[in-house]
């Protein structure tokens, strides 16, 4: 057998270049997803090791020997981190204090500030550039540099590390002795790595699918050729060679445009939100040795599975005469399936059980959705098998019974063509479950006895000082300023705030109590909503303490409440963050919620993309691998439509047996997530209504390839098309 012949048999027309170049295009979205994704992967944890330094309360403190605090040396500093504030943006401040000439390295080689003395990341830096200084600036002193990408979890983070004079730190309760900065990284990342390898496998998955139909694409028309190489005298290991040949060139260019295409969409990808925060582009960056593995791996599988692929056809000189009978499904098909629910129940009925390790939770949800995925492609022909039997038995016309006919004969391939929007719909009830979830918080909302939203209050030992309440006096926009009192620790209302009646009046309350002090409860006052009337108490005066906290009334602007928060940091010195009733409702989560929605809706689209590709694709293909038969029926006399009809059926019966199961395994998987991962504290809601939008693109998208591909029959079915060498 020449070269010429072989290369004639392969790409000797246009369509076969059409079908390499598809295969190509289908192999170099494969592996520039899978190398992005490899590279998130491994950004996480770049992320989380620049930005361990802002976790003080995971540093190594330093103790004497009995358990006391230790003084401050060269070898040590005081630090403590808090949550700030700016019109509804969080900010990350770390305050640290040290002695000259201090041996304590610092993140990326920065010098420690000094008193009165900050860095800022770049995005806080531009902030408080573009900003008032008595709204922002004031807070933290005088610039001493900018923090280094280095030392940054991204490139939008607000970050800010402030200098305190050692004194005045030592003194306060808010500070920790520590021998250095933490370097182990964010705890919460366990969470967020489960959710972003179930993302990865969620996104990859559909590609895989899609990869697989577009390796088959013109797989009759390539037998065809084959069997003319075996016509002219070559023998069957030759034509697998080929056919080998074939595959690893075209996946090997593909392979290769893949590498390049994960390249420029990095800074695409870069941009998706972590844990409320973008990530630096070098995030995704992947090693030329993983890069060479993925390369090598993709053309290896292709490679093999085409050769075995025409290894089984058994291709012989005369080529195919009719098509294969595909065997019948086993219900053992079922069986993955409840081996991946069954993974995931065992580790969300841990929350309340510890008969799982903790560390064993993430792998087991992991594996099991990965199980699932797969459980739901091996068990959808055995499902299509089943239910193309019932409609057969009632089905009273020709072209019923033909495509109930082809179905029960090849099921596997019948539901390949629509495996890819299965998926799909699965995957996109697991992320619409996933948004769905509502975390224990509300808008707060005005109402009598909770503190009014345009409010700050703020508490400390030493944050009630006549200074700071003369500051804040003085300050633009602020209408009021009003002390709570601490209350004696052998009263029966210790814990809760004393005002005078007439600052009860002040804060809102109604049917204030005839008295000159009353209590209540700090944390019903600030809650973002309440059920009923707040309850007030009459105080002894006696019993009425020393002011531990200021509630600060503006006009209600941006502006005021940004100035009467700086006046207070200022004023104050070392303190808590003075807090709006959302800040408070604010500070307590993580935004794991809303990181998960964003995540949720990139993988919507990109599932519902790829799916559509993938069906239209696989339409084509099982046109195009059909036509001959098509053909033959048109000239028995079927009329077109009958045959669009058919083809129309053949998809809707797959289609019907298992989308309506894929839903509500989809939306099982994302409760058996969000419960597990959130360890009970979030419950899912309605599905957002972009997720019935998108079932019904994905309804559209289905009719529409559908109707595509039966649009061709006229076309692929005519008389000179329908011939025979």
């Amino acid at each position: 057998m020449s070269l010429d012949l072989a290369r004639l048999a392969i790409v000797g027309s246009r369509g076969s270049r059409g079908r390499l170049l598809a295969i190509a295009a289908g192999v170099a979205i494969g592996v520039a997803i899978l190398l992005v994704l490899w590279g998130a992967r491994n950004g996480l944890h770049a992320r989380d090791e620049r930005s361990s330094w802002t976790l003080v309360w995971g540093a190594p403190q330093v103790t004497t020997a009995d358990g006391q605090p230790a003084e401050l040396t060269e070898d040590s500093l005081l630090a403590y981190q808090t949550v700030d504030y700016f019109r509804d943006e969080r900010i990350m401040r770390v305050g640290v204090a040290t002695l000259p000439g201090t041996t304590v390295p610092f993140p990326a080689g920065i010098t420690p500030p000094a008193p009165g003395e900050y860095y800022a990341s770049p995005a806080l830096a531009d902030l408080i550039d573009s900003t008032p200084s008595d709204q922002l600036g004031d807070r933290y002193g005088t610039r001493a540099g900018i923090l280094p990408d280095e030392a940054l979890v991204g490139p939008d983070a607000l970050v800010v590390m402030v200098g305190y004079d050692p004194a005045e730190a030592a003194a306060s309760d808010n500070f920790e002795l520590l021998s250095g900065f933490n370097e182990t990284g964010r705890s919460v990342n366990q969470a967020y790595q489960t959710i972003l390898v179930i993302g990865g496998i969620a996104v990859f998955f559909p590609v895989v699918l899609f990869i697989s139909i577009v390796t088959q694409l013109g797989a009759a028309q390539r037998q065809e050729s084959f069997a003319t190489l075996r016509l002219i005298g070559a023998p069957p290991r030759t034509v697998v060679s080929v056919a080998a040949v074939e595959m690893a060139v075209t996946s090997l260019v593909g392979a290769i445009a893949g590498v390049v295409l994960s390249r420029l969409v990095r800074p695409l990808a870069a941009m998706v939100p972590i844990n409320g925060e973008t990530s630096f582009t070098s995030d995704f960056e992947v090693s030329p040795t993983v890069t060479i593995l993925v390369v090598i791996a993709m053309v290896a599988v292709s490679t093999i599975a085409a050769a075995s692929r025409i290894r089984r056809a058994g291709i012989g000189p005369l080529g195919g005469s009719r098509q294969l009978r595909e065997g019948r499904p086993s219900w053992l098909r079922v069986l993955p399936l409840l081996v991946g629910i069954g993974t995931m129940l065992l580790a969300t009925l841990s929350i309340d059980h510890t008969f799982l390790p903790a560390g064993l939770v993430g792998p087991l949800l992991i594996l099991g959705f990965t199980v699932i995925c797969l459980g739901l492609v091996v068990i959808g022909p055995w499902v299509t098998y089943q239910v193309s039997r019932l409609v057969s038995r009632a089905a009273r016309s020709a072209e019923a019974v033909i495509a109930c006919s082809r179905i029960l004969a090849t099921p596997a391939a019948t539901f390949r063509s629509v495996g890819g929007l299965v998926v799909a719909v699965f995957l996109v009830s697991v992320f619409a479950g996933s948004a769905s979830v509502v975390e224990e918080q509300v808008t707060p909302r005005e109402a009598p006895g909770l503190m009014p939203v345009d409010m700050l209050t703020v508490s400390g030992d030493d944050v009630a000082s006549p200074d700071t309440i003369e500051a804040l006096w003085s300050t633009d926009g602020v209408t009021g300023v009003i002390p709570g009192h601490a209350i004696d620790q052998d009263s029966e209302l210790a814990g809760m705030v004393a005002v005078s009646r007439d600052h009860a009046l002040a804060l809102g309350f109604e049917h204030v109590p005839e008295a000159g002090w009353v209590g209540f409860d700090a944390a019903d006052f600030t809650a973002a909503e309440r059920d009923g009337d707040p309850e007030l108490f009459v105080v002894d005066p006696d019993e009425v303490g020393e002011p531990d906290r200021l509630y600060v009334a503006t006009d209600g602007s941006p502006d005021a409440i940004e100035r009467a928060r700086t006046a207070v940091d200022v004023s104050a010195g070392v303190s808590s963050i003075a807090m709006t009733r959302a800040d408070l409702a604010d500070f307590g989560t993580t935004r794991l919620v809303n990181s998960l929605a964003v995540l949720a809706y990139l993988g919507i689209f990109f599932a519902v993309t790829i799916a559509g590709i993938s069906l239209a694709v696989s339409t084509v293909a099982a046109m195009l691998d059909r036509k001959r038969v098509l053909g033959l029926m048109r000239l028995m006399g079927m009329p077109a439509g009958s045959i669009r009809r058919i083809i129309g059926m053949e998809a809707a019966v797959p289609l019907a047996a298992v989308l309506g199961g894929s839903i509500g395994l989809g939306f099982l998987v994302a409760w058996m997530i969000v419960t597990r991962l959130g360890n009970g504290d979030y419950a899912m809601g309605w599905p957002d209504p972009l997720y019935f939008v998108t079932l019904a693109v994905s309804l559209a998208l289905a009719v529409l390839s559908i109707s595509t591909g039966a649009a061709t029959v006229n076309r692929n079915t005519s008389v000179s098309a329908t011939r025979f060498e």
